[in-house]
């Protein structure tokens, strides 16, 4: 099994901003980041720690569109191929 086997990368993705405005009022919008991002789909218990380790707002994101999730391609492990 690979880690995250289904990957899409993305450069400079938008991605969502949520802020506070006065007396606890939420709002969200949209932000372009720049950089190498790779949208994956945690399917395990694994994957979903990995994310949760991830510094939420740094090198992890929630996408504008889509399901999944955004992390900094250099902090994505690499997916190794074992049938060599």
């Amino acid at each position: 099994m690979k880690f995250f086997a289904s990957r899409t990368h993305e450069p400079n993705p938008f991605v969502i901003k949520g802020s506070v405005r006065s007396n606890l009022d939420y709002f969200y919008s949209a932000k372009q980041v720049t950089g190498d991002f790779v949208r994956v789909i945690p399917s395990t218990w694994k994957e979903i720690s990995f994310l949760q380790s991830l510094e939420k707002g740094y090198n992890l994101f929630a996408p504008w569109h889509g399901d999944g999730v955004l992390v900094k391609a250099d902090f994505l492990p690499a997916v190794r191929d074992h049938r060599h």
